[in-house]
């Protein structure tokens, strides 16, 4: 073990499983009350909806413009949709392909430090391609290969089915920060040995940090466990600074934009979710139906017994408990936002509740509406997604004071 201390470890383990014999259906939830003020629930209320497109199916990510409009990303053509703080539709443009501009997969949209030019990232042509200006030629930025093929970025998203969420990429002052995994690893183990990485402007990569240096291997903490295994989530700050959750010691780390230790965070409590049959059903189920996986879905109860034959069959590869967290973001003035895994509700364990972290550790739980994903996390808002009683998806936000407790 290369940096968890010993007695806290045991602290867990002890806590873990009284939660575990105390309440076995049911996850404990840990204190935040030791950690500063009460928890806040943001009301269904307080959301405010933009707009939305005919033209999109599934909105896949969305990224503030420095001209203070909004761009969709879609789950399909047209991939792009350009929408004003008023919800009408700006622009329209993105179609499927292999020639200059157009699209394989994208996943994610990313702003340069100031908010432009906004790029997106197309996983099936491993490239950056640039939104243009209208009337602009496309510019596109393949990735660096390493000795033997393409650069595979790594990102929490899509770990456990491998279809489709956002692939983690962001801007910030010094270049377009990733994390780059090693492409014989499987996408969750390959979490625990990833390098972060910054694309320069002659589109070089500069290794920044590494995970293996900051948190123990995973067998030292789960063992033999491959499938449902918690793993440790990266995030890149505005002001260039980098965060990374531990889940070996249940801690966030702060370093610097060359590396180099800031600060560290424990974040309380676990409650050490129990992995079961039921809960990776109702965890994974509403990813199904929402991507879109099978034209004709089973009904659940079909579902849950092919997922039951799957887990006896290979229990030896699960992991005992289910992540503690599954997301981590960092706002604006590098508040960091945690989101906590739910087996119940939200979509591939993105439930309602997020740990805000501020620079001096301070911690408050935050819960949106269980219909509003966060994605960005502004100066006096948090941009999302609003998804109706029809299962339309919206461009929203929410109004939230970052500046108080």
């Amino acid at each position: 073990m290369n940096s968890v201390d010993e007695t806290f470890r045991s602290a867990r383990a002890v806590v873990g499983g009284l939660c575990l014999l105390l309440v076995p259906l049911v996850a404990c939830q840990g204190d935040e009350s030791e950690a500063g003020p009460g928890p806040l629930r943001i009301p269904s209320t307080a959301i405010s909806v933009v707009g939305t497109s005919d033209q999109l199916a599934l909105i896949e990510d969305i990224q503030l413009a420095d001209d203070d409009t909004i761009w969709a990303l879609n789950s399909t053509e047209p991939f792009l949709v350009n929408l004003s703080l008023e919800g009408e539709v700006l622009r329209v443009i993105g179609r499927a392909g292999g020639g200059p501009g157009e699209f394989s997969w994208p996943t994610t949209l990313v702003a340069e430090d100031g908010g432009a030019p906004i790029w997106v990232y197309d996983v099936g042509h491993n490239a950056l391609i640039r939104v243009p200006d209208s009337g602009e030629p496309t510019e596109t930025r393949r990735l660096p290969r390493d000795s033997t093929s393409a650069t595979r970025l790594n990102s929490h998203e899509y770990l456990w089915m491998n279809n489709g969420g956002r692939t983690w990429i962001a801007g910030t002052p010094d270049g377009l920060t990733f994390a780059k995994a090693d492409p014989a690893l499987p996408w969750i183990y390959a979490t625990w040995s990833t390098e972060v990485v910054r694309l320069s402007g002659d589109d070089a990569l500069e290794r920044v940090a590494s995970t293996s240096r900051l948190v123990d291997t995973p067998e030292d903490v789960y063992g033999d466990a491959r499938r449902f295994l918690p793993y440790p989530i990266w995030s890149a700050c505005p002001s260039g600074s980098l965060a990374l959750y531990d889940p070996s010691s249940n801690a966030v780390r702060r370093v610097d934009s060359d590396g180099r230790p800031l600060a560290s965070y424990e974040l309380g409590p676990e409650r050490l979710v129990e992995i079961t049959t039921g809960r990776v059903l109702r965890t994974v189920y509403p990813g199904v139906l929402r991507n879109r996986l099978m034209t004709d879905p089973p009904a659940e109860d079909v579902l849950l017994e092919a997922f039951r034959r799957d887990y006896e069959g290979r229990s030896e590869e699960f992991a005992k408990v289910f992540p503690e967290y599954v997301n981590l973001e960092c706002g604006a003035g590098d508040v960091l936002w945690i989101q906590r895994f739910d087996s119940e509700r939200g979509q591939m364990g993105r439930g309602p509740d997020w740990i805000r972290v501020r620079n001096d550790g301070s911690r408050r739980l935050v819960t949106f509406p269980e219909h509003f994903r966060p994605y960005r996390f502004a100066p006096d808002r948090v941009w999302g997604v609003h998804t109706d009683e029809l299962g339309v998806e919206y461009v929203a936000w929410t109004a939230l004071e970052t500046s108080g407790p």
